[in-house]
């Protein structure tokens, strides 16, 4: 049995980035109006005082073509690649050690809490086009 215990962890969002430093994307066409889907990395990092993590599962919208995915490890963090042009509710699940923890945001709120109030126009308006959709 899996114990639950209050581990708090941060989960961010981040767009790929081009060479230009600008949100990498590609276009699609629906019904003449272009779509925007973006490369984003989901990341969680886990915090220094909780057990050793085992695992980290992004739960994506059921639209997914695979919507539960387990995140690797890369330099300390987990991360998962996706693509998206919309916004989503996603959650995160931690299991370290003998705890789980979970926690749900929707994708453009994780990402304008990675990028802030500050963040280069290119971003801003990635964001303004994902919270549309």
């Amino acid at each position: 049995m899996i114990a639950t215990d209050p581990i708090t962890f941060d989960v961010k969002a981040q767009f790929v980035l081009n060479e230009k430093q600008e949100p990498d994307h590609f276009i699609e066409m629906e019904d003449g109006k272009p779509i925007y889907i973006y490369k984003i990395n989901l990341i969680l990092e886990p915090p220094a005082d909780a057990p050793k993590p085992q695992r980290v599962t992004f739960l994506l919208d059921e639209t997914y073509y695979q919507p539960v995915r387990k995140a690797n490890m890369q330099g300390g963090k987990f991360v998962e690649e996706i693509t998206s042009y919309g916004d989503f509710g996603l959650t995160a699940k931690l299991q370290a050690g003998e705890y789980i923890a979970a926690q749900s945001a929707h994708l453009s709120e994780l990402l304008k809490k990675s990028y802030g109030e500050t963040s280069p126009n290119a971003i801003k308006e990635a964001i303004q086009r994902i919270e549309k959709n």
